[in-house]
């Protein structure tokens, strides 16, 4: 009888333990890097051919980005909710960005944008196939 009662209770802890561990806000992910988006930043602004001030602005402005949709990734609202909110962020943000780019610039912000998103998609679509095997 003791030993059923330790072993249910082992089985218990093991249980709330697991439990805890999957209640992390970034299940599975490291987190940014902050030094890998400063390169990548650095590495658009010179790609892009920005000027001090423009590049402080565009900075700002991105940086800007990431501290709103950390807030609305942290609230407790429905998950398209979520989306629709950032999404709204980030076509704010474009607007703000074209008002500092040149049209040459945007064109060229838009494409790089454009191609880091497919590389997303790829990404994702690849750990979804990943977890099916």
């Amino acid at each position: 009888m003791l030993k059923k009662g330790i072993l249910a209770l082992a089985a218990f802890v093991m249980l709330a333990i697991t439990a805890q561990a999957q209640d992390g806000p970034q299940k599975g992910r490291k987190g940014p890097n902050p030094e890998k988006r400063a390169e990548r930043m650095d590495k658009l602004v010179a790609d892009l051919g920005l000027d001090e001030a423009t590049a402080a602005s565009f900075k700002e402005i991105h940086a800007d980005l990431e501290e709103k949709a950390k807030e609305i990734r942290n609230l407790d609202i429905d998950r398209k909710e979520k989306r629709a909110q950032l999404d709204a962020l980030r076509t704010v943000a474009d607007e703000q960005v074209k008002e500092i780019l040149t049209e040459e610039q945007f064109a060229q912000y838009e494409k790089t944008k454009k191609k880091h998103q497919k590389r997303q998609k790829r990404r994702r679509k690849g750990k979804s196939d990943e977890g099916r095997q």
